[in-house]
C-alpha cells in the first residue's frame, strides 16, 4: 500500500542521510519529479552525475537488500532485466511510479486526515497525538505539493 511504501521510503532517506545528506536531497529532488519508465539518469540535466556514478550501485544493492520477494523485488530485477544495469537512482524512480500513486483519492485521503485528525481521549495522548499530525501534514505536503 501507499501507506507502507512511504514509512519505508522514510526510512530509507533517514539511513541514507546517515551516510550522504546530500544523496538523500538528491534522491528527495528525482521522486517529487514526474518521471516515465523512458527516463534515463545520465541523459537527465538535473541528474548530479559524479553522485549518480558514486552511488548508482550500492543505492541499488541497498534497494535489493531491503526489499522482500515480490512486487517491489520484480520492479528493481526489472531495470536490470531491460539493460539498465544495477542503478539503484533508477531503480527508486520505478518503486515510486509503482508504489506511491498521487491520484485525487489520496490527495482528499491525505487533505483529511490533516484538516480532520483523530480525536485526543485522554491527555496522556496530547505529545503522540500532535507527532502523528506533524508526521502526517508533512507526509500530505511531500506526497502532493502545492505548485
Amino acid at each position: 500500500s501507499r501507506d507502507k511504501y512511504r514509512t519505508w521510503l522514510f526510512d530509507l532517506s533517514v539511513s541514507i542521510g546517515q551516510i550522504d545528506g546530500r544523496l538523500v536531497g538528491e534522491l528527495n529532488k528525482l521522486l517529487t519529479r514526474e518521471l516515465d519508465e523512458e527516463w534515463d539518469p545520465n541523459s537527465d540535466p538535473d541528474v548530479d552525475l559524479l553522485m549518480h556514478e558514486k552511488y548508482k550501485e550500492e543505492l541499488f544493492g541497498v534497494l535489493v537488500s531491503l526489499t522482500t520477494p515480490g512486487d517491489a523485488k520484480s520492479v528493481i530485477q526489472g531495470i536490470m532485466d531491460r539493460g539498465m544495469g544495477m542503478d539503484g537512482f533508477k531503480a527508486l524512480v520505478e518503486l515510486n511510479r509503482r508504489f506511491d500513486k498521487r491520484t485525487a483519492a489520496s490527495l482528499l485521503q491525505a487533505y483529511r486526515g490533516v484538516v480532520s485528525p483523530p480525536p485526543i481521549k485522554g491527555l496522556g495522548e496530547i505529545v503522540g497525538k500532535i507527532h502523528a499530525f506533524s508526521c502526517l501534514a508533512g507526509l500530505a505536503y511531500v506526497g502532493h505539493p502545492i505548485r
